[in-house]
């Protein structure tokens, strides 16, 4: 056998994620809007901060990245609450239409040489619209999902365009900021976000049933009450939290350590921001091979550490090139931010209750992110700009450790689940189902054991439940006359469910 057939097998099965992550027009469209919003995110950063920083108190650009992130921390439950009742491709245009207004809104300000807080207060209308875009994608993709590995694939696609939108983002407007100025890349954002509006289209997605009866203040609490009911899903959102923590006091601190302290210049900053998305790029072979669907939660500790390191060793050197190094190894830690936390939350969360909870989940980030900006002040003021980059990097890595007990009994819960699913899969009544769907009936199962010779189900007993058999094998009888032998992966005892009649045979345990 020639080599050539091998190295081709080799090379589609690196292809296969790729392709089963991109697989469907819904798919490919659900990942354009993301990757446009994070694109036009990290453009808007750069222009604004950088235009506030040369035109007025350094305090503004605080108080920009501050709002940003903390009235969608107050707006996006509310959102993503009104969004689980309609359909999906719908919420997506209006949030990216209104953040295409609020930025062309900000580019004329801005051109004025308007109020900064003008700017400051639309930075908040824009977060809003445009961090919804995320949370919604995310609940509506495991609707167009077939199995786990191919929701970690979808999310590890995800993970590679966010990257390219992080890089790109920052170079783009420091580039666009140095030469044409500020409302040229914000004008730039504008019409990105309304091409994002426009694609969304055709989606679709099922509209969910409300979780409480009320208004749509009342289903977000019923929300954060999701996130806050599972010592799981406790623990993802507090991890995350301190990471946008982490995140939100970089976005501030980088502006001086680019300009002042690395003598970058103001396109430093994009450059420095930008090499986080370059070390995603680079590593994100590294991080999918990391982030196996069973080991999710060990991930997101790794991250923790990939995230935190690199911050406190900035704080260590003087060399451009270095810092942008550092800056690329926090990509990868980024990678695994992203795949790690979305896929477990798409896993753990109940699928009626998804939309909502992701909104409370993503809410809590951005509060995270905005406290962050905030300490970053006072930390600079109180410690130097070099103690405070030491002391918000050094934070992440010392949670990973406090945690990594607690991440390895949560792999073990979703490994269980996977093999639900699996066992699932194995009947043919299940595999065209969608992600979401069977997921929740691997939610809903109960594991049984029954020893030889025991009565599963009698004749003529009301029937509330069916029955596929993990191990072993099960006899069916009716009135001791033998009808059939049933082995792994046979279902029995649905008819029962289907016409409310009661059991028509009986069924034995033939062995343990």
């Amino acid at each position: 056998m020639s080599a050539e057939p091998a190295a081709t097998d080799i090379l589609a099965r690196r292809r296969a994620p790729l392709r089963s992550a991109l697989s469907t027009p819904a798919l490919r469209r659900c990942q354009l809007a993301p990757a446009v919003a994070r694109l036009v995110d990290m453009a808007a950063l750069v222009a604004v901060s950088v235009h506030l920083y040369s035109t007025t108190d350094p305090s503004w650009v605080a108080a920009f990245v501050a709002v940003r992130t903390l009235a969608p921390a107050l707006g996006t439950p509310l959102v993503m609450a009104a969004a689980g009742r309609r359909s999906g491709a719908t919420a997506l245009a209006v949030a990216a239409g209104t953040a295409a207004l609020s930025f062309a809104a900000t580019a004329v300000v801005v051109s004025a040489g308007g109020s900064p807080l003008a700017i400051v207060v639309l930075g908040g209308v824009s977060g809003i619209a445009i961090y919804c875009l995320r949370p919604l994608t995310i609940a509506l993709l495991p609707c167009h999902i077939g199995s786990p590995s191919q929701l970690v694939a979808t999310n590890s696609m995800a993970a590679l365009l966010d990257n390219a939108s992080t890089l790109g983002g920052p170079l783009l407007a420091g580039a666009a900021t140095a030469t044409v100025g500020a409302p040229a890349a914000l004008w730039a954002c504008t019409g990105l976000l309304a091409i994002a509006a426009i694609t969304t289209r055709g989606i679709g997605g099922p509209r969910r049933a409300t979780l409480v009866g009320g208004g749509v203040a009342a289903e977000a609490v019923a929300g954060l009450r999701t996130l806050t009911g599972c010592a799981h899903l406790r623990l993802i959102a507090s991890l995350s939290v301190a990471q946008t923590f982490v995140r939100g006091a970089v976005s501030v601190l980088v502006v001086s350590l680019a300009i002042d302290r690395l003598d970058m210049g103001e396109g430093g900053v994009g450059i420095l921001l930008g090499a986080i998305g370059v070390g995603g790029m680079v590593g994100l072979p590294i991080a999918v091979r990391v982030a196996d669907a069973g080991r999710l939660g060990r991930s997101l500790g790794l991250a923790l550490v990939l995230w935190g390191t690199p911050i406190a060793l900035v704080a260590t050197t003087d060399l451009a090139w270095a810092a942008v190094l550092l800056f690329a190894v926090v990509g990868i830690g980024n990678d695994l931010v992203d795949i790690s936390s979305d896929t477990l939350l798409q896993r753990l969360v109940p699928k009626r209750s998804l939309s909502a909870a992701l909104g409370a989940f993503d809410a809590v980030l951005y509060a995270g992110m905005g406290l962050g900006a905030i300490a970053a002040q006072a930390l600079a003021t109180r410690f130097g700009l070099e103690g405070a980059i030491v002391a918000v990097g050094a934070f992440l890595p010392a949670l990973a450790f406090l945690a990594w007990l607690p991440l390895a009994h949560m792999d073990a819960a979703v490994r269980t689940q996977d093999d639900d699913v699996a066992l699932l899969r194995v009947h043919g009544i299940f595999t065209p189902m969608v992600m979401s769907t069977i997921d929740h009936l691997a939610e809903t199962m109960r594991h049984e054991i029954h020893d030889a010779g025991s009565t599963i189900i009698r004749k003529g007993d009301v029937g509330d439940r069916c029955f596929l058999i993990e191990r072993g094998q099960v006899e069916i009888v009716d009135d001791d006359e033998h009808l059939a032998l049933l082995g792994p992966g046979d279902l029995f005892g649905e008819m029962a469910l289907l016409d409310d009649a009661p059991r028509n045979a009986t069924a034995l345990a033939h062995t343990a």
